[in-house]
Order: structure tokens, then sequence, then C-alpha cells
């Protein structure tokens, strides 16, 4: 009996996998809309539910560096948009500032920010150095080192 159970255990979880979407975007945000990650804050269900809406898929490959409180930039403080960096903050390069400022930015490695300041135009030329089609900086609270070139996507 206990075999029975496991097997049509293993049968539910593989048709549940197979209903997902292949785009690891589309996935992630199949998987967080329907609760799999825990509640969700409101901007993030309206950032998933408009990728999916809108059938936003990866575009590239960014390399995505971190910015923190010990560079300056702690909790709250305002950024070049006038907004408070929290953990819903990510910048772009500045040459993009104005098409992608309000824009959602999802990448495979750290999930779902909105972009909400600028960084440098040089991190550009590393980030193509490195495989990247662009560079994108997530605000953290603590110093994070690891800086991954992932798959990515902006909307909005």
């Amino acid at each position: 009996m206990t075999t029975k159970l496991i097997l049509a255990g293993l049968l539910l979880a593989t048709a549940a996998a197979a209903d997902l979407p292949t785009d690891p975007l589309q996935r992630c945000a199949t998987k967080a809309t329907r609760g799999d990650f825990g509640a969700l804050k409101p901007w993030q269900a309206a950032g998933y539910q408009t990728a999916i809406t809108k059938g936003v898929t990866v575009q590239g490959k960014a390399w995505v560096t971190s910015y923190y409180p010990q560079e300056g930039f702690r909790r709250g403080k305002p950024t070049r948009s006038g907004i408070g960096v929290t953990e819903r903050s990510a910048a772009v390069q500045r040459r993009d500032w104005q098409r992608h400022r309000g824009a959602y930015v999802w990448t495979q490695a750290y999930g779902l920010r909105i972009v909400e300041d600028t960084g440098a135009n040089r991190n550009t030329r590393v980030a193509k150095n490195r495989g990247a089609n662009i560079w994108l900086d997530y605000w953290f609270p603590r110093p994070y080192r690891a800086n991954p070139v992932t798959s990515y996507a902006i909307w909005r």
C-alpha cells in the first residue's frame, strides 16, 4: 500500500511540473502567483501577474552586482529616483534609466525587483566581457559578493 501511495504522489508531482511553462521567468511567475513561495507583497503579485498576462520571457543574460548600506546606501535612503532603497530596489546603467525607470526586473539568480536607481555606464562593458547583455545592480541589506551572470527580463 505504501509503495502505491508513493507512486501516486510521484505521478501527481510529475504532472504538476509538466503543467509549468518552460521559460524560467514564466515558470517562476506561475509558481509565485499560485503561492509556491508563500505570500507575495502587492508589488510582487502585480509584477508577476503582469509578466504572465503580457507573456514576458527571458530576454538574455545580465551581470548582477549588489549595493548595500556599507557603500552608503542605507535602507530608506533616497536614490536618484527619490525612492528609498529596499529589497525591491534595482539599478540599471544611466543611459537606460529613462527607458526602464519603474519597470519590473527579474533575474533567475535573485528574483523580482523594480528599477528605482541608476549606476555607472561603464559596468555594461564589464558585463559584456563576462558574456552578459546588460548590467543590473540589486540592493541588499548586507554586503553580497556573488556577482552572477544569469537570465533576466525587464517589463512594464
